[in-house]
């Protein structure tokens, strides 16, 4: 992954959310629970602790390998660095309606 800036939550303002603050959100919810769903977008689900502290250890860029003008728009790639260095890593290229998503 493209070296990027960690956005600190404590700053973080519900309805002002950039599009990078989204998808870390969006990751730190299906990395701790292995689902999204409506309710995780309603009321003060975005202050669940664990979120929280998930939020200051993510960090969202662009991929250098997926151009903005790719034909396929709907890639994206997760790398989980673990407290003894492991990195774990998912790519998908092109994310298509109805695709299979595994863990």
């Amino acid at each position: 992954m493209a070296a990027g800036c960690a956005i600190p939550t404590r700053r973080i303002r519900r309805r002002r959310w950039n599009q990078v603050q989204r998808f870390q959100y969006v990751v730190a919810r299906a990395l701790r629970y292995g689902v999204l769903r409506l309710k995780d977008f309603e009321g003060d689900a975005h202050f669940d602790p664990e979120i929280v502290r998930l939020l200051d250890l993510t960090m969202a860029s662009p991929h250098p390998d997926m151009a903005d003008d790719a034909e396929h728009q709907w890639g994206a790639e997760v790398i989980v660095t673990l407290k003894d260095g492991r990195r774990l890593a998912r790519r998908v290229d092109n994310l298509v309606a109805g695709a299979a998503i595994t863990r």
